[in-house]
């Protein structure tokens, strides 16, 4: 068991069904994505986020974007509230099993302040709390390369909200604290594992009429080492020369820093939909590159229809360790680098239903340091993706 857990999600959903008080309320919702992508070039695999193991090459697919998703919300009295939701998508599991993204108590003892504990939402970057949400968002998934090492689905621990009017607005500061026990997939078939990952940030956000800005930052510390360089490390010691204990003592990610900055705005007016993006992930280990990520999009509504035009990319700096021995190529970070353009529509069909066809060109210059898995040698550094998505929210 995680020593550092601040509260057992479980816990907090229990409460969801201990009356608070007389004019106790639960409220359901729901909402669901199927999704269909084809990737055209057999040489890689396509994936949503760092989360999933495989994914379509040369084929269709419906294992990336298709997702289900519930919600219990309880209100107690004016100031307590709590909610439970489960989401089941396709994971470092390698299937759709359910889990527990949200299971917190809240306590708002007035509409400036709010305080929330047990399993919450990772929300350091805009529009966090909503990427499963396929209903809420324009396009089909949120771009991997802006997105990309960052997309934590929560964190056991506790967040605090600030707000009040500033001017013809209102200013928001959120804190948060927690540790993360997800997974991630790596190429020869293991996971860096995340529990007891400790993740603290915050963001400040200024809204008002059609417009939101916010700037944020996040750090997490790394509580395990990547296992497909423990080996690497071994052999490195064993040799005894200086130089490659050095290399050894640096090919390690464990206790290590991520940090990533962020900051970015959102138009959403009556016509128009604008969002630009800028991220700066700063890695304390050699094992992983600094990068800088954007995202651009921008969209026009037509009645129910939204074409929309997007760009993303992420471009990293690579840093080179020496190993030490001669005639051995320096190691070199992992870059997690390419760029993506995007077009599609958005068709809302109903006030609870969206139909959304997407296209993709994707490019890698460092073919083997994409966002994409079991690539092949000889993979040229190109494919393009098609999608269709069914986005649908259910509520009482």
């Amino acid at each position: 068991m995680r020593k550092h857990l601040l509260l057992s999600p479980l816990l907090v959903a229990a409460s969801l069904f201990s009356p608070l008080s007389a004019n106790a309320e639960l409220r359901w919702s729901a909402f669901a994505t199927l999704g269909a992508v084809y990737n055209q070039d057999d040489k890689v695999k396509f994936i949503r986020n760092l989360s999933q193991p495989s994914g379509p090459e040369g084929s269709w697919s419906t294992l990336p974007d298709t997702i289900v998703g519930g919600q219990l919300h309880y209100f107690g009295d004016s100031n307590w509230d709590a909610m439970l939701q489960a989401v089941s998508t396709y994971d470092y599991t390698s299937n759709y099993v359910p889990r527990i993204t949200w299971a917190y108590a809240r306590y708002s003892p007035n509409p400036d302040f709010s305080v929330r504990f047990g399993r919450i939402g990772y929300d350091a970057y805009m529009q966090g709390d909503s990427r499963n949400i396929g209903f809420a968002t324009v396009t089909v998934r949120p771009p991997i390369e802006y997105y990309g090492t960052v997309e934590m689905t929560y964190i056991d621990g506790v967040d605090v909200v600030f707000q009040r009017p500033i001017g013809e607005g209102i200013g928001v500061a959120k804190l948060f604290y927690g540790y993360n026990d997800e997974e991630v997939p790596l190429e020869d078939g293991e996971n860096l594992e995340l529990e007891g990952t400790p993740v603290v940030g915050g963001y400040l956000e200024y809204q008002w009429s059609d417009w939101r800005v916010r700037a944020g930052v996040s750090n997490l510390k790394f509580n395990n080492t990547v296992p497909s360089l423990s080996d690497s490390r071994a052999a490195l010691k064993a040799t005894g020369f200086p130089p490659a204990v050095a290399a050894a003592d640096q090919l390690d990610n464990k206790d290590t820093h991520l940090t990533n900055w962020n900051i970015g705005t959102l138009y959403n007016g009556s016509d128009w939909y604008l969002q630009l993006l800028y991220g700066r992930r700063q890695s304390e280990s050699r094992v992983l590159a600094d990068a800088d990520t954007y995202y651009a999009l921008l969209g026009h509504r037509f009645g129910r229809f939204m074409p929309y035009l997007g760009f993303a990319q992420s471009d990293a700096q690579a840093s080179f360790i020496p190993l030490g021995i001669p005639g051995m190529a320096p190691f070199r970070s992992t870059l997690f680098e390419q760029e993506n353009w995007h077009t599609g529509v958005r068709f809302d069909i109903s006030n609870n239903m969206s139909l959304k066809v997407q296209v993709e060109y994707i490019h890698a210059d460092e073919t083997q340091d994409a966002y994409f898995r079991e690539v092949e040698p000889d993979w040229d550094g190109d494919t393009a993706v098609f999608s269709i998505a069914l986005d649908m929210i259910f509520q009482e």
